[in-house]
């Protein structure tokens, strides 16, 4: 019985990410409008694939990646504080950008021009970037998932005390645990 339920249940997940009709390249290519204030907030670094030299290497160097992007006193630039850990190590750099058009730029010492693009993920975004030192350009494309600045803050412990007296979010927890172990482990 246990087998059968986790069928049924695998069976509807796929029915339902099945459903959605298909989107054209063209779409998914077209830069998206994105406001300076829908920048703002911290900036978790998913995944991505680039051209550029060694990202290959330093993606796997990396064990997380932050982006906290905050106004500064001019208009068009923002203030990014990125914070890295390699090794073990954490470290961080800041750095200030111009958005401008829906467009991330950085001119000095190098060019880096980031435009956004369509995704169906709420607090997601997908960024293609275009980097050109000197005689060399390269490309890549990112993922990232937004926490905005605006966070109203919950009593946590209040909700994993809920989870925890509540029976069925016990054997919800459990099926999504045993769900887990069938599929990535």
């Amino acid at each position: 019985m246990k087998s059968g339920g986790v069928v049924v249940l695998w069976l509807g997940l796929v029915s339902v990410g099945c459903a959605a009709p298909p989107m054209s390249c063209e779409t998914l290519l077209t830069p998206i409008s994105i406001s300076h204030e829908q920048m703002l907030g911290r900036w978790l670094y998913i995944g991505g694939s680039s051209d550029l030299p060694g990202s290959r290497s330093l993606g796997r160097l990396l064990n997380s990646i932050w982006l906290d992007i905050s106004a500064t006193t001019v208009s068009n630039v923002l203030a990014i504080f990125q914070t890295q850990r390699i090794y073990g190590e954490c470290s961080g750099i800041k750095y200030n950008v111009t958005m401008e058009n829906s467009t991330m730029l950085i001119e000095r010492p190098f060019y880096l021009k980031e435009v956004y693009l369509q995704t169906d993920c709420s607090d997601c975004l997908v960024v293609y970037e275009e980097v050109k030192s000197s005689r060399d350009s390269f490309r890549s494309l990112l993922l990232f998932k937004v926490c905005p600045d605006n966070i109203a803050s919950t009593d946590g412990i209040a909700a994993f005390n809920s989870l925890l007296e509540a029976k069925m979010g016990q054997r919800v927890a459990t099926l999504l645990d045993k769900l887990f172990d069938l599929f990535i482990n």
